[in-house]
């Protein structure tokens, strides 16, 4: 399968993906009201399945900026999120079976890519300023700080922390090229304020 076969694959992915979220904010007939993990990890496994097919050329091309990639790794993201406000799990103390492999797969790929950066240098991590990321990547990377900021009170604090930090440093040099980051930025602290006030009335 060449990349634009499998860019396609992965944006009919990602639509069955929103189309599942949507049709459950919506509380439709055809989606259960618990959102099954069956249907969403059955989703989630599939577009993990289609990062593994990518992982030659996210290889070969040294840096994980495969639109392929980034667009599965979103479905995922989307998926978790909608399951944890779905089912009520992300007000779990202990609600670490919930987070799916794939969400923590991508957050994984996510660090990795920005320690590669750091400890690369500027030759490496100028190619963050210079366009060479495209606009999935700065919505991947938005996606998984989302998932940070729920995981914040149920998972390591240290863990999700140095994550926290990690992605925050992919954003901020993205904001170059990319000046809807900052808009993200703007969202992200906002909804880090509203975890903080909810948490202190629990």
């Amino acid at each position: 399968m060449g990349s634009f076969a499998r860019l396609c694959q992965a944006t009919h992915l990602i639509s069955k993906s929103l189309a599942f979220c949507r049709g459950a904010s919506n509380g439709s007939d055809e989606v259960p009201q618990n959102s099954p993990p069956e249907e969403v990890g059955q989703l989630c496994r599939t577009l993990e399945s289609l990062v593994r097919v990518n992982e030659l050329e996210v290889t070969s091309r040294q840096l994980a900026f495969c639109s392929q990639s980034s667009v599965s790794y979103i479905g995922i993201l989307r998926l978790q999120g909608h399951y944890w406000r779905r089912a009520g799990h992300e007000l779990e103390h202990d609600s670490t079976p919930n987070i799916f492999p794939e969400t923590i797969s991508a957050l994984e790929t996510l660090d990795r890519i920005s320690t590669t950066l750091r400890e690369g240098g500027y030759d490496l991590w100028q190619h963050l300023e210079d366009g060479r990321c495209s606009l999935f990547l700065v919505e991947l990377v938005y996606q998984g700080m989302l998932i940070l900021l729920q995981m914040d009170k149920v998972w390591l604090a240290e863990e999700v922390q140095r994550k926290k930090e990690s992605l925050g440093w992919l954003l901020s040099h993205m904001g170059k090229r990319w000046p809807l980051v900052a808009v993200y930025k703007r969202t992200l602290e906002a909804r880090e304020s509203i975890l903080a006030v909810e948490d202190a009335l629990t």
